[in-house]
């Protein structure tokens, strides 16, 4: 074999390098004024948006929130009722997944 052979460790003819020191900075986490003031900002907006969906849902009366709510009702119930039929025609399995799921008719 030749003198150039792989050893574990460090050979000796290789220079030895100190590791660099790593500064107590540098581990702590990222610490800026803007971070505080865009996180803070976002809170707000994320905080003023669930607010006035929340607002606008317990003030307003659902009957009025729909335009036409005898021709919604309508809708809703002949949707309801053609997905029954047409799950009275679907494959023994997808009948069986949509009680398991959705509880029955």
């Amino acid at each position: 074999m030749s003198d150039r052979t792989l050893s574990i460790g460090r050979p000796s003819d290789c220079p030895q390098h100190d590791q660099p020191a790593i500064s107590e900075q540098s581990i702590a986490p990222y610490n800026s004024r803007w971070s505080l003031i865009v996180s803070g900002v976002c809170a707000a907006i994320l905080v003023a948006a669930l607010g006035t969906i929340l607002w606008f849902s317990v003030t307003s009366p659902k009957l009025q929130r729909i335009g036409e709510p005898d021709r919604a009702l309508d809708l809703m119930v002949s949707r309801m009722l053609d997905a029954q039929d047409s799950l009275r025609r679907a494959p023994r399995w997808q009948q069986w997944l949509s009680d398991w799921t959705m509880g029955s008719n």
